[in-house]
């Protein structure tokens, strides 16, 4: 059994699959989208799908929220005992954890706006969330490969950095194409 809340990030990845395979695949077996690599948004635009879109993507953008609140308040926790025996950049750490709260909630405003403007209602809105949103979350997940480097390995382990690392690159990478 799970101790704890570390079943919250893989129900976020779980149901952001499952959104977007459903939405794809009423869409594709409806006619509305091609089966041939069709833009996600596009996928929730007509009725059935879009009705699936908008609820699962808010839900998403909610359990979003929660992961990165837990995640703070993990580090917050940790920064604050860290002080009572050495405070050697802990201010850094701790500015940086409230700076990834606060694109964590960026990021989760842009997902449930994506998702509540479908992109041919209004596609200045609906990329304006996507814009927040990925940049955002670009920025939170390099932003946490950094602390997870500065707090490696009495915290992380260097398996999590070079992991959070490459998926930072990654990240970086595909927002820049």
């Amino acid at each position: 059994m799970a101790r704890g809340l570390s079943w919250l990030p893989i129900l976020t990845s779980a149901l952001l699959l499952i959104a977007s395979l459903l939405t794809y695949s009423v869409g594709v077996a409806l006619g509305h989208v091609s089966y041939l690599f069709p833009y996600i948004s596009e996928a929730g635009v007509q009725y059935p799908e879009s009705s699936f879109f908008s609820f699962l993507f808010d839900v998403i953008a909610l359990l979003i929220l929660a992961n990165i609140y837990v995640h703070q308040l993990l580090y917050s926790a940790y920064f604050n005992h860290m002080l009572l025996f050495d405070n050697t950049g802990v201010a850094r750490l701790q500015t940086t954890n409230a700076v990834c709260l606060a694109l964590g909630v960026i990021a989760s405003i842009g997902t449930a706006i994506i998702a509540n403007f479908p992109v041919n209602d209004d596609v200045y809105i609906h990329m304006t969330g996507a814009f927040l949103s990925f940049t955002s979350a670009l920025i939170y997940c390099i932003l946490q490969s950094w602390m997870s480097y500065r707090l490696s390995p009495q915290i992380v382990s260097s398996c999590t950095v070079t992991a959070r690392m490459f998926i930072s690159v990654l990240c970086l990478t595909a927002y820049i194409t």
